[in-house]
């Protein structure tokens, strides 16, 4: 094998390498997606429950808190919105409203004593998890468009990639646009407070 012959091999595995490496990101990019889609649907899910919701409008909210956000970020962008060009998202959401209201439907009973508590923790933790991962999602997207010297718009995008679904679901529920994230923390200052003041 001549010198030529072994770099034009070597360059064909490296460049091999970088392919599967793009594979390896672009599949934790996916799964990390999925990741906030559940938890977002989630949270979709339980403020539906909570408000005596069937199980068409658990769903409803839980896929307009999973996608709505992102749907939001590409209309602003002038794109087709992704949850429409891959449903996989949709499905995912879906199969999450499903499974929390069968979850809770079904065990409501035996959570019903500790249930508010369960339900503030719960909240938080998918709120959490999908503001974290969508608010990144939707910086991310701002770039990949071209728009990386627009610090507002890549910020405007990340905002609301990261609470427009969950705008959508307290809109559609009914209740007063809130963050679970910031109610929890104040609850607990207020309880540091108390705790201090005795």
């Amino acid at each position: 094998m001549t010198e030529h012959e072994q770099d034009s091999k070597f360059t064909k595995n490296k460049r091999q390498d970088g392919e599967n490496k793009m594979d390896i990101q672009e599949w934790i990019i996916f799964a990390i997606e999925l990741i906030g889609t559940v938890a977002f649907s989630a949270s979709g899910a339980m403020v539906g429950i909570e408000c005596s919701m069937d199980i068409f409008g658990v769903i409803v909210l839980g896929v307009s808190t999973a996608v709505g956000g992102g749907m939001v970020r590409d209309v602003i962008l002038g794109k087709v919105p992704s949850a429409l060009l891959h449903p996989v998202y949709v499905i995912y959401a879906v199969l999450a409203a499903v499974l929390v209201f069968c979850i809770i439907y079904f065990r409501r009973k035996y959570l019903q004593d500790g249930f508010g508590e369960v339900y503030d923790k719960l909240m938080l933790a998918m709120d959490s998890v999908g503001l974290g991962i969508f608010s990144a999602m939707g910086v991310t997207k701002g770039i990949s468009c071209g728009y990386i010297d627009n610090t507002f718009l890549l910020v405007f995008l990340g905002t609301m990639t990261g609470v427009g679904g969950g705008l959508l679901r307290d809109t559609m529920a009914g209740v007063a646009p809130s963050s679970h994230i910031l109610r929890e923390q104040h609850r607990i200052m207020i309880t540091r407070l108390q705790s201090r003041s005795e």
